[in-house]
């Protein structure tokens, strides 16, 4: 949670959808802070901060997913403890299917529609045109010139669509039907020609 009192917003951070980047931006150009008490992805909101704008970032469910996969199981340390539970955590498909199944108590493994059920939003921006999204915010003020990535994991895993197969894509439309359904992203589905859109 971060608010800014001037420009009257209550930002919402949901796990791996770019919070240090929006951290970032939102606390040198917009005098954002992180109220006292308040955790990085709290869910609270404030009392005086009831009626800000609130807002929230998005992201593509399967992107989503490999990213939470890599960060817990691919980087060094075992921080959320996912790789030792994983039976097989270096396979994506396998770890999706172990979240599934086991559905760890993580905020990492909340789907996003999830979070957003406690935090109503006014707005909700697509992690894929970020930069431009934030744009559409009624506090937007020209900054930043160019929006900074933090924490990007993209260089060192490719793009998430390297690790799609019929039981990945199977088992991250299990993990969060709600999320396709509620922010417009298009489920894939796989036949035995290969993916296809649905």
């Amino acid at each position: 949670m971060m608010i800014s009192d001037k420009h009257r917003f209550a930002y919402t951070g949901i796990t791996k959808t770019a919070t240090q980047s929006m951290y970032d931006v939102l606390a040198r150009h917009y005098m954002g802070y992180r109220p006292a008490g308040y955790g990085h992805h709290d869910l609270r909101v404030p009392a005086h901060a009831q009626e800000y704008f609130r807002f929230a970032v998005v992201r593509n469910p399967y992107d989503r997913a490999v990213s939470m996969w890599w960060s817990t199981c691919k980087r060094d340390g075992d921080k959320y403890g996912f790789r030792a539970a994983c039976p097989d955590p270096d396979n994506f498909g396998a770890f999706m299917r172990w979240v599934v199944e086991t559905r760890p108590d993580s905020e990492l493994t909340r789907t996003q529609a999830d979070h957003l059920r406690a935090v109503p939003v006014n707005k909700t921006l697509r992690f894929e045109s970020l930069a431009d999204d934030f744009k559409t915010l009624p506090f937007y003020n020209g900054d930043p010139a160019e929006w900074p990535r933090i924490n990007t994991t993209v260089e060192n895993r490719g793009h998430w669509s390297r690790y799609m197969n019929a039981d990945s894509v199977e088992m991250v439309n299990r993990w969060c039907p709600c999320d396709f359904d509620r922010f417009g992203y298009e489920r894939i589905d796989w036949d035995d020609d290969g993916r296809v859109e649905s």
